[in-house]
């Protein structure tokens, strides 16, 4: 899906900024509920949760295990606007949170 799609209709809406790809896997992904790593975090189970830096809107999306290089617990101050804590689940390495992600042959 190239265009960005409305926002009534699409739970993605705010994570397609440059497109989205959609993927069936054949193979069954380990994953943590947003709620599941809320609490192993020790706050609500509700709460929010960011991947990348982005806002999950839904809190039925799911992330793989397999995909977290990092997970940082973020305190609110004047600078992210938050009003309580929140996770922000990185699947970047620092270097490519700088320089990209390469493409990678997945034969």
């Amino acid at each position: 899906m190239k265009d960005k799609p409305n926002r009534k209709e699409h739970k993605f809406f705010n994570l397609t900024a440059n497109g989205i790809y959609f993927v069936s896997l054949k193979k069954k992904t380990p994953f943590k509920t947003q709620s599941e790593l809320n609490e192993f975090f020790g706050i609500e189970k509700n709460n929010a949760i960011f991947v990348n830096g982005y806002l999950i809107e839904h809190s039925d999306y799911k992330i793989a295990t397999e995909s977290i290089i990092e997970i940082e617990l973020v305190e609110p101050d004047s600078s992210n606007k938050l009003d309580r804590k929140a996770i922000n689940v990185w699947t970047l390495t620092p270097e490519q949170r700088i320089s990209g992600c390469q493409r990678q042959n997945l034969n």
